[in-house]
């Protein structure tokens, strides 16, 4: 993202993985109910990432929600929370029209780093554990442990957008970099 977290539509455009959900019935229905009503809450957009994380890369997903609908939209794992293999981040986004999607910047208002970032996910953590949900706080711990260690090359972080535009190619899958 740019200093403004903002990732252009010629960023995923340029840069993303791109797919037609018409492979799959359950995707294309979700998308189209997306470019149809909108997706506000963004419940339908996260469903996405199901689809792919869990469906199609076999991977375990987790809630790591806090409150209503705050923490990360998506968290899929291969292997087991006290030893993962590989972590994948997901934010969950549409958009219509010639923009692209924003990012939350850091607040310092309300303290919260930018949205995605090492901070960000350190500061998810942190709220998970207040929970005082146990698998909140095992997700927590599990955070907590790869970034301390300096394992973050095994956490992956994407954007999934969709493009209520566009009726060819409406799925674009951003692998974010170093953020």
């Amino acid at each position: 993202p740019n200093s403004n977290n903002y990732l252009s539509r010629d960023q995923f455009f340029t840069n993303a993985a791109k797919d037609s959900p018409n492979w799959d019935p359950e995707l294309e229905r979700i998308v189209d109910d997306i470019k149809a009503t909108g997706d506000y809450g963004g419940t339908r957009t996260e469903a996405i990432s199901d689809r792919y994380f869990k469906d199609h890369y076999q991977m375990t997903p987790y809630d790591a929600k806090v409150g209503s609908n705050n923490g990360l939209d998506g968290l899929y794992i291969k292997g087991t929370l006290q030893n993962p293999t590989e972590i994948v981040i997901t934010e969950s986004k549409q958009w219509a029209g010639t923009g692209g999607v924003k990012l939350s910047a850091e607040n310092t208002a309300t303290g919260l780093p930018a949205q995605i970032s090492e901070q960000w996910l350190r500061d998810v953590a942190i709220r998970l554990k207040k929970t005082n949900d146990p698998a909140k706080m095992a997700i927590a711990s599990m955070l907590e442990n790869q970034l301390n260690l300096g394992n973050t090359s095994i956490i992956q972080k994407f954007v999934i957008a969709v493009d209520k535009t566009n009726n060819t190619t409406p799925i674009y899958i951003l692998k974010l970099g170093k953020y």
